[in-house]
């Protein structure tokens, strides 16, 4: 039955993206069509089904009640809107394309996020941390008590965070899809669908070939770094490097971490962002190539915009920054401030369940956005830096938007503004490229890009043509470099077989809304097994320092406990370095029950 009722949801949810695309976008490809289908519906339902499962939160089962009303909707409106079923014929060269992409998106995702015979989970190497967070939040959902949204990390406490891609994963996973599907099939579905708006961005949007899309999907999923010449120089083995030879900021190189595709295997949330953004911004150009960016449409238009917020908030920044630059451009003033107040309503909207804490989220926000201003790196100028990340890049994507028509170039204005004050941005304080920024912008880049080679290789003369191949070669070359670590990186168990027992006995074994006090680690068990940790290790507004209540707990203090609401103690057996408090484990066999114990932990109950 669980099976039944989330093919339904997903159906529907399609349904009503398709009926929304049929309705208010005409005149784009069948493909486009389908995967505008896919994110629209989505983008609208996740947030539906968030919001009618709070309704039946004092149930057992806020989400079975909330999917199944979010349903009921969905059906409605298609009976209502629904006029013919969609049509799957697309040409054999986008069937090509999706194949390809399809493939390489699966193979991604599926080996940086694994699962074992016993219950193990692996994860890549360098992805350990995002994915102790990412999990964590997705358990609270589909196997906890976490409606409304709040921190699973820290009990009690908001959590700024935009959650929504969780919560869609979360739903996969509470009916009955394993954990690792619950991940990768959305992830997926989302990669291909941002390759497929890359795709088709320089042919609706650019006016170009098919041949400028491939390459434009080919220069983003690789990079024109200078990765390849260095380690060319120092005569590495490329094909079985474990890690990334250059992880800028982290490591002090001048080469960032973040011109690879790590930020997509890492943070799977963000590709649908990206998606989703592309997708509005292409049908936004063609609203205002066809002269019918009306009011109403551009408040339409500003609420599927405002949604973003929670799938992504820098997307939801850079989507409104490139709208509104495009919309200057235009003169279009009367539907570029309907766009932008409907976006900025329904992202408020969305803030107003941590209304109290807005502004030390915004202060959050901020920090998060100049991290790395104290991390200088003194051996790199900006000119040099600029060159080691992006190579020849900028001066072929110069060359593409020289090449297109005067009113095109309009459409690219706002990438090549915006990219240019992120240069700017990244020389401040040497802190290099912002992560989700670069890899927005860098799109229209390689967009541009794409066009000049082509460009190149359309002139009549024989050397022009070598002089294009090898310049595609120079821009990617470092980029299929980069996709080494991916194949050959350390499966690292983020669940172990030792940690497998203890997190299915939480889930089974006790009440969905239980806090535990337990050690501060980004792996958490009891964050892994549905449950909320006291005082655990990712932080965000409202934190506060909960060390002295831990300690007097674990020194044996049944008051403290009480009163803070917590469920069960977690006493670690083995030495570890996140661990500093002190155990009066006897005092706790002889007043508080034990519940379980194996060979690495021991769990007492309070109440």
């Amino acid at each position: 039955m669980n099976f039944i009722i989330l093919i339904s949801y997903l159906i529907f949810t399609f349904l009503v993206g398709w009926v929304i695309i049929k309705k208010w976008f005409d005149g784009l490809p069948t493909l486009l069509e389908i995967v505008g289908g896919f994110l629209l519906g989505t983008a609208i339902a996740v947030p539906i089904t968030y919001f009618l499962s709070g309704l039946f939160v004092k149930s057992d089962a806020p989400i079975l009640w909330g999917t199944l009303a979010a349903s009921t909707l969905f059906i409605v409106y298609c009976l209502l809107f629904f006029k013919k079923p969609p049509s799957f014929l697309v040409r054999l060269n986008e069937l090509l394309f999706v194949i390809v992409a399809i493939a390489f998106s699966t193979w991604m995702m599926m080996k940086t996020f694994h699962g074992g015979p016993s219950g193990e989970l692996f994860v890549g190497s360098n992805n350990v941390f995002d994915f102790g967070h990412s999990l964590g939040i997705i358990r609270s959902f589909s196997w906890g008590s976490n409606i409304p949204f709040m921190s699973p990390f820290q009990s009690g406490l908001p959590f700024f965070y935009h959650f929504f891609f969780n919560f869609w994963t979360a739903i996969w996973e509470y009916f009955g899809v394993p954990i690792v599907w619950a991940m990768n099939i959305p992830s997926i579905l989302s990669f291909t669908a941002l390759l497929t708006l890359i795709y088709f961005l320089p042919q609706i949007v650019a006016k170009q070939k098919p041949i400028v899309g491939w390459i434009a999907v080919l220069l983003t999923i690789t990079n024109s770094s200078l990765t390849f010449w260095k380690l060319l120089m120092q005569k590495t083995d490329f094909w079985h490097l474990p890690t990334y030879p250059f992880a800028g900021p982290f490591d002090g190189s001048p080469i960032s971490l973040f011109v690879t595709l790590n930020s997509y295997v890492n943070q799977r949330h963000l590709a649908f962002a990206m998606a989703l953004a592309l997708f509005l911004f292409l049908v936004i150009v063609q609203d205002v190539s066809k002269n019918r960016l009306t009011i109403r449409r551009s408040l339409g238009l500003g609420a599927l915009v405002g949604v973003l917020l929670l799938w992504n908030m820098m997307t939801y920044l850079f989507i409104i920054g490139t709208i509104a630059l495009l919309g200057i451009k235009q003169k279009l003033w009367k539907p570029l401030v309907a766009f932008v107040v409907a976006a900025g309503v329904v992202g408020f909207i969305s803030l107003l369940p941590i209304a109290g804490y807005l502004s030390k989220a915004f202060s959050l926000f901020g920090g998060a956005m100049v991290s790395g201003w104290g991390q200088t790196v003194p051996t790199w100028n900006i000119a040099g830096y600029l060159w080691q990340n992006l190579g020849l890049l900028p001066v072929i994507a110069v060359l593409g938007y020289v090449v297109i028509p005067k009113k095109i170039k309009s459409y690219f204005f706002p990438f090549i503004v915006l990219f240019v004050a992120e240069c700017i941005f990244a020389a401040i304080g040497k802190r290099g490229f912002e992560q989700k920024s670069f890899s927005f912008l860098i799109i229209g880049v390689n967009v541009l890009a794409s066009v000049g080679l082509v460009w190149l290789w359309q002139r009549n003369k024989f050397m022009v043509k070598i002089g294009a191949v090898l310049l595609l070669f120079i821009l990617t070359v470092s980029g299929f470099v980069d996709l080494m670590p991916i194949k050959n990186e350390f499966a690292y168990p983020l669940v172990s077989k030792e940690t497998a027992p203890l997190i299915s006995w939480i889930r089974s074994e006790t009440p969905k809304d239980a806090v535990f006090v337990s050690y501060s680690d980004m792996i958490d068990p009891v964050v892994l097994g549905g449950r909320k940790n006291f005082f655990g290790f990712f932080g965000n507004v409202g934190w506060y320092d909960r060390s002295g209540d831990v300690a007097a707990i674990y020194a044996g203090d049944r008051a403290r406990a009480q009163a803070n609401n917590v469920s069960y103690i977690l006493v670690p057996k083995t030495k570890r370095d996140d661990f500093h408090y002190v155990v009066d484990e006897a005092l706790l066999r002889n007043t508080l029950k034990q519940v379980y114990e194996d060979d690495l932990h021991v769990v007492f109950a309070v109440r």
